[in-house]
């Protein structure tokens, strides 16, 4: 609503992408070696690329997984956490949103089938919480 109001008359803001989900935008980079080597998602430390724990690591882990990638990225573990990810708290309405597409993908793969558990316990628990 607002990128509009940022263009100049020398400057246009367009917003470009919005009809991909997380999804399909992570599988579109998911095997190009510069994304492998230097992919940075994580928000919640600075030591490292990503930590491998937060919401935006363990969708974007989890998604590179089920599509046969994450063990070519240097920038996170080589497997999400299964422990982990059930434990996990989901943080609003967004999250659960992207973890959602995130399980619908993993679902399509018997292979994922651990790790859509996963995160199907982690959606259960987000939804009674919600609904209390």
């Amino acid at each position: 609503m607002l990128d509009h109001r940022w263009s100049t008359r020398r400057l246009q803001v367009v917003y470009d992408g919005g009809e991909c989900s997380r999804v399909k935008k992570t599988q579109m980079i998911a095997r190009d070696p510069l994304v492998q080597k230097y992919l940075r998602v994580c928000y919640k430390q600075f030591d490292e690329l990503n930590c491998g724990r937060c919401s935006k690591c363990i969708r974007t882990m989890a998604t590179l997984q089920v599509l046969g990638e994450l063990q070519n990225f240097s920038t996170f573990p080589e497997r999400v956490d299964l422990a982990a990810a059930r434990n996990f708290q989901l943080q609003g309405k967004n999250d659960a949103s992207r973890i959602r597409d995130v399980y619908q993908l993993a679902r399509q793969y018997p292979a994922h089938a651990e790790l859509a558990g996963a995160l199907a316990e982690m959606l259960d628990r987000y939804d009674a919480a919600v609904s209390e």
